[in-house]
């Protein structure tokens, strides 16, 4: 009887993990991997490092693809990459402190730093490759050592003062010295002492500025001071002591390559001799529509075979063509992963990326609509959106009941947009504000920048009502079929900066909508 009972419960268990992957199978996911900020190559792939997700150009068949967090990664929110060429091996650091190591075999967590209980910041922040098959990982704490072949963590290299934490940007190794740039100054330790011993590390520059990057040099060690992001000053340190070299602004990484160096910043790339003079420079590029374009550059990397490649924090990656123009690479999703309110409209996904700041006033995101039919997606932006060039905070989605290709989108601030459809083209018709409609400015508000509609809803007439914020009435409702407007007033039981939610019609017709500022409550019309 117990064998007969062990089967049929080794069976009910079995058919409820196949019918829980079949039904994650069923699940599609929807990234934006536009904020690209590490480059890394392999055999097989150039790697591009985004926030939720890896960019994978495959080399041999010049196609894109990603994973993610539900394809093969064990987390988000990655924070470094690199990878061990030879072996096929991607490294993966995130935030929490969490390491995945890819191979052609599958994904190995090492989630030892992640569920460590430990105060601050367990952040990845680097991984250095040396030559003798360790890994060394820099983090916001310290240094650790990874055994790859056992995927596991070999040593904790705690090397502040007195043992305590210290943030360690990044780690490079020249003969049989490593050297840490830190939020406290540029560190060194002879490799063949204890490293996980804090005295066996010692300051080499002058002082316990913060170093956000290292690399070696022929003839010593060059070093950024200051904050990534910043204006930071390289120092050569040799022999002869530490010289003043450049300074960058918005510095945000040095590479070696075959004669020389890149230098990252955030508009543009300098590309330098050995000795570290510049060559030549790169600001915008020519994108293969014909378009100048100018990246936001967080990395730039020369792969095996001499191609640049640069990761955007706006658009991905790009590499250089034999044209001498670029191509983007970019797997489809979303313009944005900051999405507040999505909208399935026939077989459209609708997606805004708005919010709200603290006491529902403006969070200030740029206005940006995505739009996605059968695998592609359509963008309205600042760039290709003149009415969006000052809007924010896009925050609704309606869609007319009567004619599912007129859509209405709502803004904290800017009023309504009405888009259509022709030729199976969505476009931007109009956007209502308080010169052609109902809807209000907050009063004595800069003209035009506090039009607050969170809430709307179509009635059962085909009138779509939307509620105001920040005046002393509350009902604007707009006829459609008919292009005309009214209002309900309600100054005696409303406040000048009522804030109202989300608006819903119920089947009696009543009109309902939570006061979330001012005189809190429910309001019913």
């Amino acid at each position: 009887m117990d064998t007969v009972i062990r089967k049929v419960w080794l069976l009910l268990l079995f058919s409820a993990l196949s019918a829980s992957t079949s039904a994650q199978d069923l699940w599609t996911t929807y990234y934006s991997y536009k904020q690209c900020f590490n480059i890394a190559e392999n055999t097989d792939f150039i790697i591009g490092a985004s926030n939720l997700g890896l960019i994978l150009y495959h080399k041999e068949t010049n196609s894109v693809s990603a994973k993610n967090k539900v394809n093969g990664l064990s987390d988000s929110e990655i924070s470094a990459i690199n990878s061990i060429p030879h072996d096929d091996i991607i490294l993966i650091g995130y935030e929490n402190g969490n390491i995945d190591v890819i191979t052609d075999e599958g994904t190995y967590n090492i989630p030892d730093l992640k569920i460590e209980n430990m105060p601050g910041s367990k952040k990845i922040n680097h991984f250095l490759l040396h030559d003798d098959g360790r890994v060394f990982c820099s983090t916001d704490f310290g240094i650790l050592e990874l055994n790859i072949s056992k995927k596991e963590i070999a040593s904790t290299f705690i090397i502040g003062d007195e043992a305590s934490y210290l943030k360690v940007n990044k780690t490079v190794v020249k003969d049989d010295t490593i050297y840490a740039a830190t939020s406290s100054g540029l560190l060194m330790a002879d490799m063949n002492k204890t490293l996980s011993y804090y005295e066996n590390w010692e300051l080499l520059s002058e002082d316990r500025s913060a170093f956000c990057d290292v690399e070696s040099k022929p003839s010593g060690i060059v070093a950024a001071k200051g904050e990534r992001g910043s204006t930071c000053q390289l120092l050569l340190f040799n022999s002869s002591g530490a010289s003043a070299l450049s300074s960058y602004g918005r510095f945000q990484n040095i590479r070696p390559t075959e004669d020389g160096y890149i230098i990252t910043t955030q508009n543009r790339i300098y590309f330098t001799d050995s000795q570290l003079e510049t060559t030549s420079t790169q600001d915008t590029i020519i994108i293969q529509t014909q378009d100048e374009y100018m990246p936001v550059y967080r990395d730039a990397f020369i792969a095996e075979d001499q191609t640049l490649w640069l990761a955007d924090w706006n658009g991905g990656l790009f590499h250089k063509t034999t044209s001498g123009k670029y191509q983007q690479v970019l797997p489809p999703g979303p313009y944005s992963n900051s999405t507040y309110k999505t909208k399935k409209i026939n077989d459209e996904l609708w997606i805004v990326p708005g919010g709200f700041g603290a006491l529902h006033n403006n969070a200030n995101i740029p206005a940006s609509v995505s739009v996605q039919k059968n695998g592609e997606w359509k963008y309205f932006t600042r760039s290709n959106t003149p009415k969006f060039s000052d809007a924010r905070d896009l925050i609704n989605i309606e869609v007319n009941p009567y004619n599912s290709e007129n859509v209405f989108i709502s803004s904290w601030g800017n009023g309504v947009f009405e888009f259509k459809k022709s030729n199976d083209t969505i476009y931007l018709a109009t956007q209502y504000t308080d010169k052609n409609s109902e809807l209000t400015n907050f009063p004595g508000a800069p003209p035009g920048r506090y039009i607050r509609v969170w809430g709307m809803a179509f009635d059962s007439d085909g009138n779509l009502f939307m509620n105001c914020s920040s005046i002393t009435w509350i009902f604007a409702v707009y006829n459609v079929m008919d292009n005309a407007w009214y209002k309900y007033d309600y100054a005696d039981i409303t406040e000048g900066d009522q804030k109202n939610g989300e608006l819903i019609i119920d089947n009696n017709g009543y009109k309902w909508l939570p006061v979330l500022h001012g005189q809190k409550g429910y309001f019913c019309f």
